[in-house]
């Protein structure tokens, strides 16, 4: 199993984290949380060995509906 982890924190205190699992067998989990203060969005995307994807989304103070502003705020979209 490896794990690859990456964090980016930028002047303006909004931070973006990559978190990547891969097992021995060929499954992969990469998670990508953007946090702007107290809110916060993640992505997690699933890849079993056999192709099948899963696409997980998890949100903190951010109603799902106002994503679109946090990703204007942040300036792309996750």
């Amino acid at each position: 199993r490896s794990v690859v982890s990456k964090t980016v924190r930028r002047p303006d205190g909004a931070v973006e984290h990559h978190r990547t699992v891969k097992d021995n067998e060929g499954n992969e989990e990469t998670t990508v949380t953007r946090q702007i203060g107290e809110q916060s969005y993640s992505l997690t995307t699933r890849i079993k060995a056999n192709g099948e994807q899963e696409c997980i989304k998890n949100f903190v103070n951010v109603d799902e509906d106002k994503i679109q502003e946090f990703e204007k705020k942040w300036g792309s979209k996750l």
